[in-house]
């Protein structure tokens, strides 16, 4: 597809063995899973089953808190350059908000927002900060 007014591409398309093959990365990285839980962290990074250029086990597990800047901070710190970040970390509440015992207290509620909504802004803040 070529876009009107855009000049035709000086570059020549890639050979086959340049092209990206399905479950392959042409660069060697590294992974890392953060929780709060540093052998869930573990487990998790294990699963993540990336390896490096030379087919060894890349991939990290960190405990940290999203909820906390300077422990994400940290754990960026540790895994040196950060390219990529997926915020993932997420919990639920239920409970009605006026119940037969009254009103639900605010404590669950700031626990879900300080996780869903602030550890969410943590994440993405931490890789975009110099």
């Amino acid at each position: 597809m070529r876009l009107a007014g855009a000049a035709p591409s000086s570059r020549a398309a890639p050979q086959a063995s340049e092209r990206p093959q399905p479950g392959r990365s042409r660069a060697a990285g590294r992974g890392a899973a953060v929780d709060r839980d540093g052998e869930r962290a573990q487990e998790l990074a294990e699963s993540l089953k990336v390896r490096d250029g030379a087919g060894t086990a890349a991939a990290v597990g960190i405990a940290a808190d999203v909820t906390d800047e300077a422990q994400l901070e940290a754990a960026v710190e540790t895994l040196g350059e950060l390219r990529l970040a997926v915020s993932c970390a997420g919990i639920g509440w239920a409970e009605r908000v006026v119940g037969r015992e009254g009103a639900a207290t605010l404590a669950p509620f700031e626990t879900v927002v300080r996780v869903n909504l602030i550890g969410t802004f943590n994440s993405c803040g931490s890789p975009r900060r110099p």
